[in-house]
């Protein structure tokens, strides 16, 4: 069973390096922040904003996948291969995770068709090569409940479950709501066996988890409401979730207004909503171009092969399923809430919990599946292999063509045009239609804080900056920016019409659209 587990993370690293430096086509900015500021931490000690080794960084983006890209770098040096290799690992090492949790909670069969499943999964695939924080949570929590389950009969092992839960707190914003959610769960499913011996150790590292959130909820106490980054985005805005239900409360009567007006049925209709977007069978199975980070046409976070088996694996589980096996049921009810209680189309980064356990429950499925209809099985293998195939076309070969402008492509190439210029010129105008400019002038124009402190800046009031010495980032008004002296302008296709005099470059995608162009003036 060892040699098919080496075999399955072999494909999985396959399919995780392979085009590496091209697909995604390019870093976005949060990529890029996170590689400019793991650099500075390495090598200044501070972030992008000067503070020395920060608990929180840049929109109160928690800090452990920073700390680990430092070290990423510390070996690589400062390269794109360095921003995304921790991505790699924690794919990696969720597909071992759910290997052995599955062993613990089902049988090794089980376990080793849930990570096979888990290599090949298209969102777990993605999200496994671009530097995104969420998937080390998740696996953080993977880890976390494994620790818990061999703490049942080694209480010792409670230790690791309460180190990898707290740790996960500080790895993204997710598991702060989930990973205590995930804690009760276990626990309560558990309870029958937390008796003598383990009750004592689960009390007290119960205590350290408590010492891991000192630092989270001091820093949350301590700073302005609008400096926590929940605030920006909670559904509890009064003024967002209340305004339409206000709206209507003249036209009701009094009786109306505290049966269907008062807040805990509005925010609670709002939760339900929000909860079931994240279930929106669209993005699950058919198609995520709209989704941010994850965009592949005609192509779901999951196989819509997935579909009867995890309904089989589902209904198998609660009429059947053994008290330990409930944790698999509680896992996939919490996953969307950290999603739910936020504003805005979905971000299913917030939703990645769903991973682990979906795997689970469909390899479930097919195993009950193989019992009574192995035929039906097989034959529906050439349809996961239609759709593996057609997943791996439409991200590897199409993606970078159709999401060139959605991954930020053509800043890296303004950057290295623009730095070695910028001695030339009085100011210099960058566009903010990418978001974030600012970031990719300081990680690929070899930037740092020192520099930063040398120019002076202007912080921009949600991230970074919107000035930096002669660089300034605003949208583009060409009637009027036109008419500066001596600047370098970078703006967007449609900020900047073509054949402009003191046109000195057109940035273009790799399908030949104009990305940028850059005019001196």
């Amino acid at each position: 069973m060892k040699i098919r587990l080496i075999i399955v993370l072999l494909l999985a690293l396959l399919l995780r390096v392979y085009r590496f430096g091209q697909v995604p086509v390019s870093l976005h900015g949060d990529e890029v922040g996170v590689g400019f500021n793991a650099w500075s931490i390495l090598t200044l000690g501070v972030d992008e904003y000067g503070q020395k080794w920060p608990i929180a960084l840049r929109a109160d983006i928690p800090p452990l996948n920073f700390y680990l890209t430092a070290i990423s770098m510390l070996i690589f040096g400062k390269t794109e291969t360095a921003i995304r290799f921790p991505a790699v690992v924690y794919g990696l090492a969720m597909i071992v995770g759910v290997y052995f949790l599955g062993r613990k909670l089902f049988d090794t069969k089980t376990a080793l068709l849930s990570s096979l499943w888990l290599a090949i999964n298209p969102w777990h695939i993605q999200v496994s090569r671009i530097a995104h924080e969420a998937s080390l949570g998740v696996l953080l929590q993977v880890m976390g409940t494994l620790g818990f389950v061999n703490g049942i009969r080694k209480p010792r092992w409670l230790i690791v479950a309460v180190g990898m839960w707290g740790v996960s707190l500080y790895a993204y914003h997710a598991p702060r709501l989930t990973t205590p959610l995930l804690i009760l769960g276990c626990v309560w499913i558990f309870r029958k066996q937390l008796t003598g011996k383990v009750r004592l150790w689960l009390m007290w590292t119960g205590g350290v988890f408590l010492v891991m959130m000192i630092p989270l909820m001091v820093l949350v106490v301590s700073r302005p409401l609008n400096a926590n980054r929940l605030a920006g985005i909670s559904i509890f805005i009064r003024e967002a979730t209340l305004k339409l239900s206000r709206q209507e409360i003249p036209r009701s009567s009094k009786l109306a207004t505290i049966i269907f007006h008062n807040p805990l049925v509005v925010y609670t209709l709002a939760i339900g909503s929000q909860y079931a977007r994240y279930l929106d069978p669209t993005i699950l199975f058919f198609d995520t171009s709209l989704l941010r980070y994850f965009q592949v046409s005609r192509v779901g976070l999951f196989y819509f092969w997935d579909i009867p088996f995890f309904l089989t694996g589902i209904y198998w589980l609660v009429g059947q399923g053994k008290d330990r096996q409930k944790v698999v049921l509680w896992w996939l009810a919490i996953a969307p809430l950290a999603g739910a209680i936020t504003l805005g189309t979905p971000n299913v980064g917030r939703s990645l919990m769903l991973l682990p356990v979906w795997q689970m429950v469909v390899a479930v499925g097919v195993i009950k599946a193989w019992q009574r209809w192995r035929g039906v099985v097989v034959g529906s293998g050439v349809i996961l292999m239609f759709e593996v195939s057609f997943f791996l076309h439409q991200y590897l070969v199409q993606s970078p063509f159709e999401f060139a402008e959605q991954w930020d492509y053509g800043m890296k190439q303004a950057v290295l045009f623009i730095e070695p210029r910028e001695n030339e010129v009085a100011q210099i105008i960058f566009t903010d239609a990418f978001k974030q400019p600012y970031i990719f002038l300081l990680f690929y124009g070899d930037k740092s804080y020192s520099w930063i402190s040398s120019v002076g800046g202007e912080r921009h009031s949600f991230i970074g900056y919107k000035r930096l010495g002669k660089y300034e980032f605003r949208p583009i008004d060409w009637s009027k920016d036109s008419q500066l002296k001596n600047a370098l302008i970078v703006g967007s296709s449609r900020e900047i019409p073509p054949a402009v005099d003191g046109l000195q470059r057109e940035v273009m995608s790799p399908s030949g659209e104009v990305m940028l162009r850059i005019v001196r003036t």
